[in-house]
This record gives C-alpha cells, structure tokens and sequence, in this order.
C-alpha cells in the first residue's frame, strides 16, 4: 500500500497485491474533491460504475453491486435499479453532463457520433443538441442555416471515415 500521508478514503476488494488506494487531500478544511473521468454508455460497466460513483457513494468496490440492500449481477444491472438511468437516456445523460462541463463543440460532435451506435432515435437527439453541436460555426458567424449545413457536412464526412 501506499504511505499514508492522507486520509485513505477507499480500498477496493480486489485479490491482494492488486488492490487500489485512493486518498483524499483537504484544503483548507473542505471536504475532499476528486474528478471522475468521462466515460461513454460504448463502455458499459465503466460508465455504470462511474454514474453509480456520482450518484450514490459507496465504501468499496463490491458495495458498487448493491443498491437497496439487494446485490445484482452486475453494476449496469445496480444502476438501473436505482431508476436514475433508463436504458433510453444514456446519450442524453452524457451529453447534458458534457455540457454542464462546458466542452467545446467539437468535442460535443465527437461524442454525438460515439453515442449514435446505440441511439434508438438519432433525430431526436440531434434535434436536442443541434445548437450546441454548430456552437463554434454560429460563433464564427455563420448563420443558423449554413451552420446546420456545415454541421451536417462534418459529421457525414466524419462518419464516413
């Protein structure tokens, strides 16, 4: 393990030797802040896992398959159980939490075609997102239509690669 400089706020239960420390530092008297990297729905039980750690913090790793006092299969199956997640609303999860972290547009169109594999209806997230997807074409003056246009394009040809 790790020298204990800090509070030790989660050791998982991995096999011994394979076992992660994470430790938490106080400024100043606040409680301790960490960043969670982004994780895509394409990743399954890492963005599970992930959307598990913002909305219910747990104490270890296996406390990550529970939720109400019920152990499931798997931390997908946990998340949804909680009903902060159908199925349906992924993309839209990732995209509004991209937002709220005010990514660049580019950025917004990369993770809009990740995200369009496993979109049920395509139309109605492009139509949800649309603006902030031509953000930086409308910034550079274009207008609302050829910037559609131009956001069209890149991402065809994009797609296409």
């Amino acid at each position: 393990a790790p020298k204990e400089t800090e509070q030790t706020v989660f050791q998982d239960t991995a096999p011994e030797g394979q076992q992660c420390y994470v430790y938490a530092r106080r400024h100043g008297g606040a409680p301790p802040l960490c960043r969670l990297e982004m994780k895509f729905p394409k990743q399954k039980e890492v963005f599970y896992l992930r959307q598990m750690l913002l909305h219910f913090p747990k104490r270890s790793f296996s406390e990550c398959y529970r939720h109400n006092n019920r152990k499931h299969r798997s931390i997908e199956e946990a998340m949804l159980a909680t009903g902060c997640l159908a199925r349906s609303d992924e993309a839209y999860a990732v995209l509004d939490e991209l937002i709220a972290l005010r990514y660049t547009a580019a950025q917004m169109r990369f993770a809009f075609l990740v995200l369009l594999e496993q979109e049920a209806d395509p139309q109605s997230l492009f139509h949800k997102y649309s603006t902030h997807l031509m953000k930086d074409f409308l910034d550079k003056g274009f207008t609302v239509a050829n910037a559609r246009k131009e956001l069209l394009r890149l991402l065809r040809a994009t797609w296409l690669q």
